[in-house]
């Protein structure tokens, strides 16, 4: 368990494929046979089985805690992630435990299946006192089947075929193959749209669909994100002001003053939560760095960028000043989209009926 959280740090924090690629070769390498192949199958999206309800895992790890109920809510209110919460509360573990991922994937894990929610909580409190911390946020989403793999599944694929390893599950491929970075690497500065906590932040940007033409307009497009269930049927006009998920990139990179930022973004500008993911209110602007830029079809914003490495906060940048799809499609000289499928959109206020007169 120990080796395979160590991995899924340095893939979260890696900055390139080769470093990807690298850190799981040497984990692999490593590992028992046992292990190897529990931990492919985690990597390549494998169904999981949920040992412990969500509600009995939130319990478990406020008793792991020891926390009072109002110590326990503040803590949830920082990080909005129980699994984040509880592995940081606890103290280093006096004695480390060493059970290994197959073990607890298949017997330890399972026996706990068929207890009432009372011994369950008490089973993964001590478990979880004996762990370090990124081991604690591993089995709180393995019992809970919330694992989530830091790995393109392509990615995986080309490194098994490279390796000669036959995978014991076959991640999901794309339906086509997407066409081949083109240009040189870049810089683009996009809003922070959704944030996921964990051991390593992991955040998703997005861009405007085209230049914002007042604050007044921003507003009614946050106030649409915010409804619980958008329509994602309506029909979306040619000049409807939309917020398009650009990718995910890492924030590992970020100093700390900067990290306090986002976090202190992320806890006044919450407008939903999913789990341990918000979806923010575009308010704070990000440098970020990318290798090379992709035409796509199945993105909404039409473009990928690949390897997003956040670079700094863009204090001297508004969000109505942020870089606008337009621009970054004009990169790679793309014909702009008329409609693109937008995510977060809403019947158009007046001013964002206008014709759009920026230059772009």
């Amino acid at each position: 368990m120990r080796a395979f959280s160590a991995l899924l740090q340095q893939l979260a924090q890696a900055r390139a494929d080769a470093q990807r690629l690298q850190a799981l070769s040497h984990w692999h390498a490593a590992a028992p046979l046992a292990c190897r192949q529990a931990g492919l199958r985690l990597l390549a999206g494998a169904p999981q089985r949920r040992t412990l309800s969500l509600a009995t895992l939130q319990q478990a790890a406020q008793l792991a805690t020891g926390l009072p109920p109002w110590a326990w809510a503040a803590s949830l209110q920082a990080s909005a992630d129980p699994a984040e919460a509880m592995a940081l509360a606890l103290p280093p573990p006096a004695e480390p435990d060493a059970t290994t991922l197959s073990t607890w994937l298949d017997e330890r894990a399972p026996a706990w299946k068929a207890l009432p929610a009372p011994a369950q909580q008490q089973q993964a409190a001590a478990a979880w006192r004996q762990q370090s911390a990124a081991e604690r946020q591993l089995l709180y989403r393995l019992l809970g089947a919330q694992f989530r793999s830091p790995l393109k599944p392509a990615l995986l694929q080309a490194w098994a075929q490279a390796q000669g390893v036959v995978l014991p599950f076959q991640p999901r491929s794309p339906k086509a193959l997407a066409p081949p970075p083109i240009g040189q690497p870049g810089t683009v500065r996009a809003l922070l749209l959704y944030l996921e906590a964990g051991a390593a932040l992991m955040a998703t940007v997005a861009l405007w669909s085209r230049r914002p033409h007042s604050e007044q307009e921003l507003q009614a497009v946050v106030a649409a994100m915010a409804r619980p269930a958008p329509a994602a049927s309506q029909h979306v006009g040619e000049n409807v002001l939309q917020c398009l998920p650009l990718g995910k990139a890492s924030l590992a990179g970020l100093p700390q003053a900067a990290l306090a930022q986002v976090q202190a973004v992320a806890a006044r500008h919450t407008l939903q939560r999913f789990g341990p993911v918000r979806l923010l209110a575009p308010r704070l602007v990000l440098e970020l760095r990318y290798e090379a830029l992709s035409a796509s079809r199945r993105h909404k914003s039409g473009l990928v960028c690949n390897d997003l490495q956040a670079l700094a906060v863009c204090d001297d940048t508004a969000p109505l000043q942020s870089d606008v799809l337009p621009d970054v499609l004009a990169r790679l000289s793309l014909p702009q989209q008329a409609n693109p499928p937008g995510c977060n959109t809403m019947p158009a206020p007046a001013s964002a009926a206008l014709p759009n007169t920026s230059t772009t």
